[in-house]
């Protein structure tokens, strides 16, 4: 008998679990009518419970939860959901619902009335979103509260915390009134009395410490929070910097401790390209870039790099450049450069410079730059292209605004560089092109050069990728030495590195990316440029170069890993470019 009872409740118990278990198309859903003030046939459509939709018995009372917030938000404080019915079909496929309960009076805001220990008062209620006669909401007055709470933290306060007293309620026949009484009590405002650096083997702590903003014996704000990790990203020392702590010592003084991993202090940069065979007279031949950069010479933040490149047969430029950071103590960068380039065997160039960069905050710098170049053409090239021997002192002013969360592989924000150059240029040979072409031995250059890039994190690790650079020289006799060069990996893909010039050269790189790491991407890209110039006969000669293609961008034993395939304007597969780099880190 004892074990009759026992099989008898447990199949009623699974019988039971299979009614409330299973699943129902909802046919209809009615509302009582006390509640159709409050609750509305749109709401129910937009939360999923509505004709066609499912429903299942078992998640009845989640339900009756839900709709009870939604009426408490909409002020009807004192209204109830009692129960939903539910009368299902002669085939148990259907499901007929009935939401019961009662709305009762809504409430409205009376007065806000916001007091403080601290801060001003005004502060508080200027933020404070809900005002006199809104409907009383309790979601909407919790998201006041988190934005008072947010500007104590952002004033030093990042303990506050807010009291709301027991409402104040006054009731009519036809109407509710709650008074708001809120209380803010801040305490003491937390001073970090000391910053502890971690995780830094090879930088100095002063290298870390003049990035922050905050300093030893300054209010420590939330802001910081998210600041802090993205002005030590920035420098390109560091490949992750975790979200700052803050400890409390025993004699009642905050620590803020910095916790970071140190990226590798030299990097290797080389780049491989294949330019095939055009036709039996032209071989296809290979192209060449490398760059060793020393981005943390002694732990100090001293930068030394060398570049070299190798566009085409015939082509080479070797670059070196030294950085001397915040010079003084002061956020001024100081650079010296120096740059040879073969040009195609028609030229050889020289440039020196020294460029100053002095930071105002994280986001915004200005520059300064003065150089000298000197370019010396052979003789057969100036003699069919008309290039002459000149010496030329370029002046150089510009800023730049940089918002990107992490440089090396953005998800977010924008980059802006725009630069103006006068340059005095004196024509010294040959003299009897100097002569025939009256070529003045004064003369004055300008040059404008913009930048504009910007990244939006368009769906979860999928990031558009828009870039816009723009140049543009002026002067009453411009050579082929004057022009902007580009096209190639870094410009306008799918073509030879340098193989456009212009007195207008400008192109716009659109890339969508799949963030597949920290520092690794696929990507699809579409390259536009144009460019103009008049030849030696005074024509005009302008076009519209574009390409397109794929490459990715990855992590691996060897270091940073990319490949980029690129088709031109007309190119058939077999014409492609293709250009190969790694990025080793040691």
């Amino acid at each position: 008998m004892k074990h009759l009872f026992q099989f008898s409740l447990l199949t009623g118990l699974l019988f039971l679990q299979s009614v409330f278990a299973q699943s129902y198309t909802v046919k209809s859903v009615e509302i009582d009518q006390r509640l159709h003030v409050c609750l509305t046939q749109k709401w129910l459509n937009d939360s999923g419970l509505s004709p066609g939709g499912s429903y299942q018995p078992a998640r009845g009372l989640s339900w009756i939860k839900r709709i009870q917030t939604h009426v408490y938000n909409q002020g009807y404080l004192f209204g109830r959901v009692s129960a939903i019915r539910g009368k299902v079909s002669a085939d148990s496929q259907y499901i007929d619902l009935m939401i019961e309960g009662v709305s009762g009076i809504q409430s409205h805001v009376g007065h806000v009335h916001i007091t403080s220990d601290s801060l001003r008062c005004q502060s508080y209620e200027q933020l404070m979103e809900i005002a006199q006669g809104d409907i009383y909401s309790q979601q909407r007055i919790e998201a006041g509260l988190n934005t008072l709470l947010a500007l104590a933290a952002d004033s030093g306060y990042i303990f506050a915390r807010a009291e709301v007293k027991p409402p104040d309620i006054h009731s009519s026949r036809d109407a509710q009134k709650i008074n708001l009484d809120i209380n803010i009590h801040e305490g003491k405002p937390v001073v970090i009395s000391r910053i502890i650096i971690r995780g830094n083997t090879q930088t100095r702590d002063f290298v870390v410490r003049r990035e922050l903003s905050l300093r030893e014996g300054q209010r420590f704000s939330r802001k910081y929070m998210t600041d802090i990790p993205k002005e030590l990203l920035r420098t390109g020392l560091f490949k992750d910097v975790k979200t700052p702590e803050i400890a409390r010592i025993d004699s009642g003084k905050y620590v803020l401790v910095v916790t970071l991993v140190e990226g590798n202090a030299t990097s290797f940069d080389g780049v491989i390209g294949y330019i095939p065979q055009k036709n039996k007279s032209e071989k296809g031949y290979f192209t060449g870039l490398l760059n060793i950069n020393f981005n943390n010479l002694f732990g100090t933040g001293r930068k030394f790099n060398v570049h070299w490149e190798k566009p085409d047969v015939l082509s080479e430029n070797f670059v070196l450049n030294y950085t001397e950071p915040w010079l003084a103590g002061y956020p001024l960068d100081l650079s010296f450069n120096l740059e040879r380039t073969v040009r195609d065997s028609t030229y050889l160039e020289w440039k020196g410079n020294i460029h100053g960069r002095y930071r105002f905050g994280r986001v915004l710098s200005a520059f300064a730059q003065i150089g000298r170049q000197v370019v010396l053409p052979d003789s057969l090239s100036s003699i069919r292209l008309r290039l002459a021997r000149y010496q030329q002192i370029n002046y150089q002013l510009g800023m730049v605004y940089d918002t990107r969360d992490y440089p090396l592989n953005p998800r977010r924000g924008i980059y802006f560089k725009n630069s103006y150059t006068f340059a005095n240029k004196t024509n010294f040979g040959p003299g009897y092109l100097l002569r025939r072409d009256s070529i003045e031995k004064k003369e004055n250059i300008e040059i404008l050069k913009l930048r504009f890039d910007w990244y939006y994190e368009l769906f979860r690790n999928q990031v558009t990728a828009l870039k816009l650079t723009a140049n543009q020289v002026k002067g009453n006799r411009l050579q082929l030495t004057d022009y902007i060069w580009f096209g190639g990996a870094r410009s306008v893909r799918g073509y030879r590195e340098n193989q456009f010039q212009g007195s207008v050269a400008a192109w716009v790189n659109l890339e969508y990316r799949f963030l597949i790491g920290h520092n690794s991407r696929l990507f699809l890209f579409n390259d536009w440029g144009i460019y103009r110039y008049a030849d030696t006969g005074g024509n005009i000669v302008q076009a519209i170069p574009m390409g397109y293609g794929l490459g990715f961008k990855v992590d691996t034993a060897l270091g940073n890993l990319g490949i980029a395939f690129g088709l031109g304007r007309g190119d058939s597969f077999s014409e492609a470019k293709i250009h190969f780099g790694i990025e080793n880190r040691f």
